[in-house]
Order: C-alpha cells, then structure tokens, then sequence
C-alpha cells in the first residue's frame, strides 16, 4: 500500500544493539518521498486497502486462497495475475488493475 502512495528509500541501517533490550531483528530507517498525484490509478482506496491487506494476512497461501470472498479466480486472471502467485509476487501495478476489477 506504501508503494501505491509513495517512493521508498532505504536510508539506513540500524542493528539491533541500537536499541535496548535489543530487538531479535535489524530494523532499517527508509525515506517515503509522496507521488502527486498517486502513482496508479486504484478505484475506491479503502477497496484497495481491504484487497492488499487481505492478500498479505495469509502470505503463505495463493492469491486464490487468500482473496477467497474478495477476489475470485476469473477475476484475479482477467487483471493479468497469476492466481497461483503468494502476494510478495504481484506488483502494484497489478493489484490496483485488480481493484478496479472488483470495484
């Protein structure tokens, strides 16, 4: 959903015996730099945030499992996806063709 919005940069580094108690993982301190206007075209945005957060809540399944009730398979392939794909797999791009095929 960030890169929807914005350009990332990561900036830095930080391990973990910066803090205290240290943390069991590296922690990195990124730059958001905002696109105006947004990047692509989504449809509804709280849409898009309901379809991104449920394709990650369940990174282990496929986008057909994890977008069951949000997202069927016709619809997934008609926005040039993969339905096999985890959601790390798919671009920005292609979640907000997907959006707008829900919406």
């Amino acid at each position: 959903m960030v890169q929807q919005r914005c350009a990332v940069k990561s900036m830095l580094s930080v391990t973990p015996g910066s803090f205290y108690p240290p943390p069991l993982v590296d922690s990195s301190v990124i730059l958001l730099k905002p696109y105006r206007p947004a990047r692509y075209a989504i449809g509804d945005s709280v849409a898009f945030s309901t379809l991104v957060r449920t394709a990650f809540s369940q990174r282990r399944k496929t986008l057909k499992n994890a977008l069951r009730g949000v997202a069927n398979e016709a619809q997934i392939r008609a926005a040039g996806i993969d339905p096999r794909l985890r959601a790390e797999q798919v671009s920005v791009a292609a979640y907000a063709r997907l959006n707008r095929i829900v919406c």
